[in-house]
């Protein structure tokens, strides 16, 4: 397998992964609003904690796959990097995408209060930072390789 589809298919483990932590963040999240709980720095601070976790469990692998892909650049010098690039760039889209549904959701409870809605938009901020660095990491690599 090349360089270039071994970026690709980390990036695909690293946003199903994170993806899914996430999803399940603002699960969790959303059923306190719901249940008319308040959403205070404690409660917060636990279930990022939780995130954190799992997005490091989801990340191990494709930090392994791109560590790996990145010692086979200097074997061959790929010349087609347009189909992996559009595949990572595609994945990158339809997470982001689901993400801003999933805040889309949360946000349109009857239940929010100002401050539960910043602490939503900074989730959401780092939900979207952590899903797009190893898609960001890949283009690098396969552009160095093509290089």
């Amino acid at each position: 397998m090349s360089a270039s589809w071994l970026f690709v298919l980390a990036s695909a483990i690293a946003v199903v992964g994170i993806s899914f932590a996430f999803n399940k963040m603002m699960q969790q999240v959303q059923d306190k609003v719901e249940k008319g709980e308040h959403l205070d720095l404690n409660t917060m601070q636990a279930v990022q904690t939780k995130f954190f976790i799992q997005v490091a469990i989801a990340e191990a692998i494709p930090i392994l796959i791109i560590v790996y892909a990145f010692t086979l650049i200097g074997q061959v010098v790929e010349k087609n990097i347009i189909v992996p690039l559009v595949v990572i760039i595609g994945i990158l889209v339809v997470a982001m995408v689901s993400l801003l549904r999933i805040r889309r959701d949360i946000m349109g409870s009857p239940r929010m209060n100002q401050q539960a809605v910043g602490m939503i938009n900074t989730l959401f901020f780092i939900g979207a930072a952590l899903l797009s660095a190893i898609p960001i990491i890949s283009i690098v690599g396969i552009m160095t390789a093509s290089s």
